[in-house]
């Protein structure tokens, strides 16, 4: 038996064996975390000896199945995040002493990563990412998987509800740098579980290394199983398992909303960075006669003369690339170069993401069934 993971295109093979990459971890006398190739994503070869065992794995206990890879464009080097258990050894490699290791009464999942320049040698193992103080006891970190969108790392959360009934969803985290990864909206599924018998009742996080995007529609293929972890049935049973997907408009992992209807415009204020593109776009929803409009600051909070607030033309509708304008100003070409920072005023409005870019783009009017708001103001428009 073996599990497999992360089916990746080799960007350079060696040779047509190569073509595509993955991981496996054997269960047999060869415990820990396998390279497996093929010539044409069909037929599989799988190296003799794992590339990384942990103490856990060569203990007999168990093993750490559930492992990610993918090609990091940025480093130019192969990346594992696999799963490890700290209470069992405070090593992340295997050696023989480990062999005879008792079992720890309780432990809590955690995950480490390691880099490669030629699937061989592997180094810079270290641990990256585990629950903390701030969730609840009962909830483990059970599966992780991520990949590159733009210049972010994108990370997939699977949790473990560890009391009954045991369900699994999904959460966010972000990354600039595949290392250091910060919990997005914590403790909100970004894919939530289904009721009990459901077919995702567990949500495993997805283990494609690249994002998948279709017409500016980001589809997430994720594992779904409908019952709960620990289920032991004798026999037969209507419990199953598959894959499953999930699909949400480009660059609406998240947002920022405004709140209380009537309370008035919100505000937000950009970290100061540097403009190095002339059109600025906003992906952005709003609802019942909301709006946003986009004032630009110096560096020192100061607005800059035909980008104020009273300029800002606002922003209606729900799109994923809203044109920013001002009375004077169709694009921020004459900032070229100068650090800024943006605020925005919002009313009734959601923020996804902003885009600098050098080409002009259309607005993207989003399709009612991504909209949360189905019977608000969608068409885009500018006032």
């Amino acid at each position: 038996k073996a599990f497999f993971w992360s089916v990746n295109k080799h960007p350079a093979p060696r040779d047509i064996s190569e073509k595509y990459v993955a991981l496996a971890i054997v269960q047999d006398h060869r415990r820990g975390a396998h390279i497996v190739t093929s010539p044409d994503g069909i037929h599989w070869s799988c190296a003799k000896t794992p590339f990384w065992q942990t103490p856990h794995d060569v203990s007999s206990k168990g093993d750490d199945c559930l492992m990610h890879m993918i090609f990091d464009g940025k480093k130019r080097k192969w990346v594992i995040y696999r799963r490890i258990i700290p209470e069992f050894s405070e090593r992340m490699i295997a050696n023989e002493s480990d062999c005879s290791r008792p079992v720890v009464d309780r432990y809590n999942r955690a995950y480490a990563m390691a880099e490669s320049d030629d699937l061989k040698n592997w180094t810079n193992h270290r641990f990256i990412l585990a629950m903390d103080a701030d969730d609840p006891a009962d909830t483990e970190l059970y599966q992780f998987g991520c990949h590159q969108f733009g210049d972010t790392y994108v990370g997939y959360m699977s949790i473990y509800h560890l009391r009954r009934p045991q369900p699994i969803d999904i959460q966010l985290a972000t990354s600039r740098d595949g290392v250091q990864f910060t919990r997005v909206c914590r403790g909100q599924p970004f894919v939530a579980h289904g009721e009990m018998g459901y077919y995702d009742y567990m949500a495993m996080a997805c283990s494609q290394p690249k994002p998948i995007l279709v017409d500016d529609t980001l589809y997430i293929f994720y594992a779904a199983l409908n019952s709960p972890h620990d289920l032991v049935v004798p026999g037969k049973s209507n419990y199953t398992g598959g894959a499953a997907l999930a699909t949400i408009k480009r660059d609406r992992f998240a947002s920022l909303e405004t709140g209380i209807p009537d309370a008035g415009p919100c505000r937000i204020i950009t970290k100061p960075f540097v403009v190095r593109h002339p059109h600025l776009f906003l992906n952005a929803a709003t609802w019942m006669n909301g709006s946003i409009r986009t004032e630009i600051l110096t560096r020192d909070w100061q607005p800059i003369p035909g980008y104020t607030e009273a300029d800002a033309r606002e922003i209606q509708g729900d799109a994923l690339d809203h044109a920013v304008h001002w009375s004077g100003n169709t694009d921020v070409a004459a900032l070229t170069g100068k650090e800024i920072r943006l605020k925005f005023y919002m009313t009734r409005a959601r923020l996804h993401a902003m885009t600098f870019c050098n080409e002009v783009r259309n607005p993207g009017a989003v399709e009612s069934e991504y909209r949360s708001d189905i019977n608000g103001d969608s068409v885009p428009q500018q006032n």
